[in-house]
């Protein structure tokens, strides 16, 4: 009887120590930012493109704070963006190509983590299942909390999508002439990129607004093979230390 009894608690003990390790890959797995505390800043452009920044949903978690606009959702992610001197943000998600998440909804709010307040709220646009959030008269210098969710369907995966915080208003940095050079262009084979600080990440997106190639770099120079993509035109999101460079490539 003894044998049985210990025999038992070995058991319950392994499937305990199984349910705690899958809980750890969990979270282990989940985006750093899961939750609002954690909500990653990305900074304000002038259009979807500049500002866009391409996330997941891997794992993530439903919290408790559900948005007003769709209730049957899951997997938030969470986001935060300084309004502009204007008072005026538009925020918006996106395709990315080959990824399961087509269907978002947004919500916007003001306030501090545990104590929001709803800016605005969107499911579905009106092209589309993916969200888009237009708001004015907001605090200038004030900063919004974005929580991004994906549409309850328990037959699509979880995956990458784009969400970008923008103000068609604001001015377009400038580069340095010599900051960013890229050839040739058109291109054929390879394309050549340089600049005089850092490049973090080269995202290459089709005319349609898909995002096509996305990697880290993180030197001052780098070769993007280029001899599969189709002929058409493209528009690569150079991310360097002094902010994005847009570049429309030819192929």
């Amino acid at each position: 009887m003894k044998k049985v009894t210990l025999l038992a608690t070995m058991v319950f003990a392994v499937m305990a120590s199984a349910q705690n390790a899958s809980k750890s890959l969990q979270t282990a797995l989940a985006p750093s930012y899961d939750n609002c505390d954690n909500a990653l800043l990305i900074p304000v452009r002038q259009s979807f493109l500049s500002a866009a920044r391409t996330v997941n949903n891997v794992q993530a978690n439903l919290g408790t704070l559900l948005p007003a606009c769709q209730t049957d959702v899951m997997n938030d992610v969470w986001f935060k963006a300084v309004v502009p001197a204007d008072g005026a943000l538009t925020v918006e998600t996106g395709p990315v190509s080959g990824s399961e998440v087509f269907d978002t909804v947004i919500a916007v709010y003001s306030g501090v983590c545990g104590n929001l307040t709803l800016l605005g709220c969107n499911d579905d646009t009106d092209s589309g299942t993916f969200s888009k959030v237009d708001l004015t008269g907001l605090v200038p210098g004030s900063t919004v909390y974005i929580g991004v969710w994906q549409y309850n369907n328990p037959e699509v995966g979880q995956g990458q999508f784009q969400v970008s915080p923008y103000n068609a208003s604001l001015g377009t940095p400038e580069f340095a002439k010599s900051d960013l050079k890229y050839f040739p262009n058109p291109v054929k084979d390879v394309l050549a990129i340089s600049s005089d600080t850092t490049i973090h990440t080269i995202e290459v997106f089709n005319l349609f607004g898909q995002l096509m190639v996305s990697r880290p770099v993180n030197a001052k120079e780098t070769n993007m093979e280029c001899s599969t993509w189709a002929s058409g035109n493209y528009i690569v999101k150079i991310h360097t230390e002094n902010g994005v460079q847009i570049a429309r490539i030819a192929k």
